[in-house]
């Protein structure tokens, strides 16, 4: 059969396997004027993947019918089993002035077959209200990602309003720092901004290598509440992501959403965003722009009682195409774009008991 065209399909199907356990326990102990939060917690999985190859050669004959032959190929396994271990300790110190202190710190180690990484790490913020309209903030923590099943903690999530556990691939080696400011001038106004910096050591193929990463967000919106039942809401977000990888050197992403809420006594409500979106990628071998509107809405009614709401939901509505680079894929799980190019319409019920 020398010198017959030949066409060569490949299947690759992977299976997981995952038995995981975990254990929490927290102190709460008041301490003169200041609260002290100790606890600590253990993650262990064991998590066993299977691939399973299929090939199938297809001969194109002068006349029909073709040659076709399946080879299957060893089904190949890989245990991965994650370790995830920590202690900390959290107390936060009124200082006068309004001033508000918090100190902190944490044990944290994660492992797996090819990754064993440990450290301490700092967790320092402060708040500070000089008027009663407006409050300063900060924040410098260090931390190991852990599991995703283990970011379902009792351990405090935030210091002085920054977010620190955020889906980032487990093992990673993080340090972060924010500042921000609030201002409440009514009852009715919100305004703030803020900026944090992330440097991350990111492991590759299982820890085999890792990626250097540098991550820089700046948020600023504005909440005000026109009505009992309207409320407008106006933001600016930049996002720059830059890396070692060679797939992705660098990332910016601009957006602009504006947005309104209106809710009626009956319990109907109505919202809808429209966000600008512009976008700058730089990998190795392009660099590409987009720029584009993105517009959703929700109806929804809210049951009596709060026994729970059904909602319609519309995505992008006016049915956009473009591209947009999710910034998802930095994150350990599947997740759907945050923006899509082409119209989705969905319903969700929620009941609560």
């Amino acid at each position: 059969m020398d010198g017959l065209p030949s066409i060569i399909d490949s299947l690759n199907a992977r299976t997981w396997h995952s038995i995981a356990r975990t254990l929490e326990l927290q102190l709460l102990q008041p301490l003169g004027d200041h609260n002290i939060v100790i606890g600590g917690g253990k993650y262990d999985e064991d998590n066993r993947q299977r691939t399973d190859s299929r090939q199938m050669l297809t001969i194109v004959m002068p006349e029909p019918p073709n040659y076709e032959e399946t080879f299957t190929e060893p089904s190949q396994y890989l245990e991965v089993d994650p370790r995830f271990s920590n202690l900390y300790l959290y107390s936060q110190f009124p200082l006068g002035g309004e001033l508000d202190l918090t100190l902190g710190a944490a044990y944290e180690a994660f492992e797996n077959n090819l990754i064993d990484t440990d450290l301490w790490a700092p967790k320092i913020g402060f708040n500070w209200q000089p008027r009663a309209h407006l409050s300063l903030r900060a924040a410098y923590l260090e931390r190991v990602a852990r599991p995703r099943e283990m970011e379902r903690t009792i351990e405090p999530t935030q210091v002085a309003g920054f977010n620190q556990l955020i889906d980032d691939i487990e093992g990673s080696e993080i340090k972060q720092f924010g500042l921000g400011f609030d201002i409440k001038p009514g009852n009715r106004l919100h305004i703030g901004a803020e900026f944090s910096r992330r440097d991350l050591q990111v492991p590759r193929n299982f820890g085999a290598s890792y990626d250097s990463r540098d991550e820089q967000q700046t948020r600023a919106y504005l909440y005000w509440t026109a009505t009992r039942r309207l409320g407008l809401h106006l933001s600016y977000e930049k996002e720059e992501r830059e890396s070692s990888s060679a797939q992705l050197q660098s990332l910016v992403t601009r957006q602009l959403p504006i947005g309104f809420s209106y809710h009626w006594p009956i319990g109907a409500y109505l919202s809808a965003v429209g966000t600008y979106v512009d976008q700058e990628f730089d990998g190795s071998e392009t660099i590409e722009g987009e720029h584009f509107w993105n517009l959703d809405t929700l109806v929804g009614y809210r049951f009596p009682k709060g026994y729970g709401k059904f909602e319609i939901v519309a995505k992008n509505i006016l049915d956009e195409e473009f591209l947009y680079y999710d910034l998802s894929f930095h994150s350990p799980d599947i997740q759907l774009p945050q923006f899509q190019p082409e119209r989705q319409l969905f319903a969700r019920f929620t009941l609560d008991f």
